[in-house]
């Protein structure tokens, strides 16, 4: 793997953030199918719109209070995309008053509905305690990636459902730090980040490879 460079110009975190919200990250896309991909496309976001609905009603209540959730600014004419049309969710809804990497630096936990995005791989790659949930029917796995999935779902950061997701965030809402602090979870991370979200001198990994594969 080599390091991208959108990743390694991210701030690492140094230090907990204790009081920070639970930040949410949503997404969407146009109801019609321009392009295949291994996510929702055209009505199957409606499924992924219900899978945001379970979530925020398996939050208790305590914990919906802290949640800021931040949706994808477009609506793409969709009715019912939660936070931007149809009925309201039950958390904060971002203004959008601040950038989105200043709001993930700022949060004690980032949420991410849609596992295999680039957000979730600027959280893992900043060391910013993250979790991710998605229904293995809309966001298709790489064979050769499943095992770092099943090691991220066994320390509790990747959920099959939304409703499991919720139960983990109620549970952990009050001490991220701990709970991302754990060695196995680390080690987790650090194996999935390792692969997909790598950091470092990009400039320097890349003239080697250019300059390898010039050789060939």
């Amino acid at each position: 793997a080599l390091p991208a460079p959108r990743l390694s110009g991210i701030p690492r975190r140094r230090r907990p953030v204790t009081d920070g919200p639970i930040l949410w990250i949503g997404t969407s896309d146009a109801p019609y199918v321009y392009q295949l991909g291994p996510r929702p496309v055209g009505p199957q976001f409606l499924k992924y719109f219900a899978s945001q609905r379970a979530f925020d009603a398996g939050l208790n209540a305590a914990v919906r209070k802290r949640v800021l959730f931040r949706p994808y600014p477009t609506a793409f004419g969709w009715s019912n995309q939660p936070g931007l049309s149809g009925k309201p969710l039950g958390v904060t809804l971002d203004d959008f008053s601040k950038g989105f990497h200043q709001c993930m630096a700022e949060a004690r936990l980032v949420v991410v509905d849609h596992p295999g995005s680039t957000t979730m791989l600027e959280a893992l790659s900043a060391n910013i305690p993250v979790l991710c949930f998605g229904s293995p029917d809309d966001f298709d796995i790489r064979p050769n990636a499943r095992t770092l999935y099943d090691r991220l779902a066994r320390q509790g950061l990747y959920h099959l459902s939304a409703e499991n997701a919720a139960k983990t965030v109620n549970h952990i809402a009050a001490d991220v730090p701990t709970w991302w602090a754990a060695p196995d979870r680390q080690s987790a991370t650090r194996a999935f980040a390792d692969n997909f979200a790598l950091r470092g001198s990009f400039l320097r990994a890349w003239s080697r490879f250019v300059s390898s594969r010039g050789k060939d």
